[in-house]
């Protein structure tokens, strides 16, 4: 079985410049830079070299593999995730914060036959500098896997375990919002990813307080190749959050709301240790239910990869883009300051990313990642780092 593993970090300090000649001047440079990017995209297409890329965010997403047990046979999954994300931002928009700690998430598996397996275990996760847990979730899931795919019940692989791009789904979920409860279907080939869930994010009890929320998602992603170095993929994404429910207390307004991607990518491989790609998204999201105006987005990453490092050009443009579950620096609403909105949202990112698999168990990512906000004028960054351990072992076998 394959299953997907994608993903994506950040880093962040704020220089802030005000609106005179130095700052004309940084983003006259950027302009001319995206120019340049624009036309050296366009000969690339012309020529046959059409690149797509996604950022690797392997080290922040959970897997669903157990093909170290064998039928019958029950199995101890420990897995380990350390987090330190700095966002130094002082936008309107998302204010910036630092999260740092750990999660821990020990579980017992039984395979009770080839297309059967049952999940129990339970998340902990602890912020540094507090003297109680964060957060301590049950985890059980019932797992059937096929050949390439798997339909999971229960706790599902959420956050960025989902391939979707930043403005859709928060980075900052794999730290957050890391369980997700509900059903998935996941299939993974060369050729061909889709996923689809749907995660019931808040519970609401008869005449409870607040709404119930649900969130569902698709996202499919199909492959080919045009010549033996050049994969070319079609992704399209959506995700629908629903937040009601007639027996709630809530009085606030219920509402329906979508957001989703569609668009083209691609990757050229020179050798086993250089590789580029590049992507391009339109993005749309429908709010007019929650007083916000139907949006849309052009989102595109251009990727040079250096063994176990990357370095990211990501450009976004958007016009009343909402997404809900999206990063929030991308949205036209703000997130820390009530009722601040901005039309328009224009941002350029050089990230900085380095992956490295230290050993079978253990996985470490940095990241660097500045950016420049064309509507405010101001040059901020953000930086992470992330570390990933897992221990898996068969103890009780059955024959």
């Amino acid at each position: 079985m394959q299953y997907c593993v994608c993903c994506n970090l950040i880093f962040v300090n704020k220089f802030s410049l005000e609106k005179s000649s130095q700052s004309k001047f940084f983003k006259e440079i950027c302009r001319n830079f995206l120019s340049l990017k624009y036309l050296l995209s366009l000969l690339l297409v012309l020529s046959g070299l059409t690149l797509a890329a996604q950022h690797n965010n392997g080290v922040l997403s959970d897997t669903t593999n157990f093909n170290y047990l064998s039928k019958n046979s029950v199995g101890i999954h420990i897995n380990y995730f350390g987090y330190m994300r700095n966002t130094e931002y002082f936008n309107p928009i998302e204010a910036g914060r630092t999260l740092l700690g750990n999660q821990i998430v020990p579980s017992l598996i039984f395979k009770a036959s080839d297309n059967v397996i049952l999940r129990s275990g339970i998340f902990i996760n602890h912020y540094f500098g507090s003297t109680k847990i964060s957060g301590i979730m049950p985890l059980v899931s019932l797992i059937y896997p096929l050949k390439n795919s798997y339909f999971m019940f229960g706790t599902i692989n959420g956050a960025t375990a989902h391939c979707m791009v930043e403005p859709l789904m928060n980075i900052s979920s794999a730290i957050e919002k890391r369980l997700e409860y509900g059903g998935q279907y996941q299939y993974s080939t060369s050729k061909l990813f889709a996923d689809i869930w749907l995660n019931w994010q808040n519970y609401m009890p008869y005449k409870g307080e607040k709404h119930e929320e649900i969130v569902a998602g698709l996202n499919i992603n199909k492959g080919f190749y045009l010549f033996e170095k050049l994969k070319v993929n079609l992704p399209v994404q959506m995700i629908i959050n629903h937040e009601g429910g007639q027996l709630s207390k809530d009085k606030s307004p219920q509402f329906t709301v979508f957001s989703g991607a569609a668009g083209i990518s691609g990757s050229f491989i020179f050798n086993t240790d250089f590789n580029t790609s590049l992507n391009y998204y339109y993005c749309f999201s429908s709010n007019e239910t929650n007083d916000v105006k139907n949006g849309y987005a052009h989102y595109s990453n251009l990727t040079l990869n250096f063994k176990d490092l990357s370095f990211i050009i990501s450009y976004f443009n958007g016009q009343d883009f909402n997404a809900m579950s999206g990063t929030y620096i991308y949205q036209s609403v703000s997130h820390d300051k009530k009722n601040f909105y901005l039309e328009n949202r224009e941002l350029l990112f050089a990230r900085l990313l380095f992956n490295k698999r230290i050993s079978d168990n253990l996985q470490i990512s940095l990241r660097f990642e500045p950016y420049y906000d064309f509507s405010q004028e101001v040059f901020e960054h953000c930086y992470s780092l992330y570390l990933k351990y897992i221990w898996k072992n068969a103890f009780l076998t059955k024959k």
